[in-house]
């Protein structure tokens, strides 16, 4: 049992459904101080929150695509392994990693064949490190999302938007916790419309102060508000083109996207 993930969840997570947050209880309770190595069945999940393995199963997807917890695996009998996302680990695992004091489960760990680099020679996209957990890279930035490989123009624009949002919204969360999360809208927009659209870093700003001009949830904000799903980003942009920005420049950015999104 991890004290630090169970506290983190009751004090600092941003999930607001009953529901929800016991099952991070769960998951925290078994899980490192990290938030990581959590790994109960569905099946127990179900019996110590008392509700079916549906509705388990359909509160673990809404965690996942809201940001609070993520799937780093799965073990040889089964169960999923998840991590919480608590907001800080990331570098904290990275130190560890660093110092050689970071354990990962060999079940979750896949080793990537290196090009050998001479003494001081920078790291290349080919030869960067050499192991990942799930589908992560040595930076921490996901490697693939489902089955397409990640591109460098959507993780530096991931990274950017992440950047955007910790200045609007005063807050410090990691690259390494959200980019999935933000790539995942990037194709969304790279498929409605168009990679520009998906990539103008200053509509991001623009959408991400409509949404925090006009919040609709209740603690601490985190980038899930924006960009945990489809859903939720199309409606903050539906919020944005109702005046929800401040910027008349910003705005007219959102009209445009919601007026192709609707045409298509």
């Amino acid at each position: 049992m991890s004290v630090h993930a169970v506290s983190w969840v009751l004090r600092q997570s941003t999930a607001d459904d009953p529901v929800d947050r016991l099952i991070l209880i769960v998951l925290a309770d078994r899980a490192d101080g990290d938030g990581g190595g959590s790994w109960p069945s569905v099946k127990t999940i179900a019996d110590e929150v008392r509700v079916d393995r549906r509705t388990v199963q359909r509160h673990l997807r809404t965690l996942e695509e809201g940001g609070h917890i993520e799937c780093v695996g799965e073990s040889a009998a089964g169960p999923r392994h998840y991590r919480i996302v608590i907001e800080g680990a990331a570098e904290r695992r990275g130190r560890q990693s660093a110092a050689g004091g970071a354990v990962v489960p060999p079940e979750l760990t896949t080793t990537a064949v290196s090009k050998t680099t001479t003494a001081g020679s920078k790291p290349t996209e080919d030869n960067r490190s050499t192991t990942t957990v799930g589908q992560k890279r040595a930076d921490g930035l996901p490697r693939k999302i489902g089955r397409a490989a990640t591109t460098k123009r959507e993780r530096d624009t991931a990274v950017a938007v992440v950047g955007i949002w910790n200045e609007l919204a005063g807050t410090d969360v990691t690259a390494r916790a959200w980019a999935a999360k933000v790539i995942g809208r990037l194709r969304h927009l790279t498929e409605t419309r168009s990679a520009d659209a998906a990539h103008d870093l200053a509509a991001h700003r623009k959408l991400i102060e409509a949404a925090l001009a006009d919040p609709w949830w209740t603690g601490r904000p985190s980038p899930a508000v924006v960009y945990g799903n489809d859903r939720v980003f199309e409606q903050t942009i539906e919020r944005a083109k109702d005046g929800g920005g401040r910027d008349e420049l910003g705005i007219h950015r959102m009209r445009r996207w919601i007026d192709e999104l609707e045409a298509a």
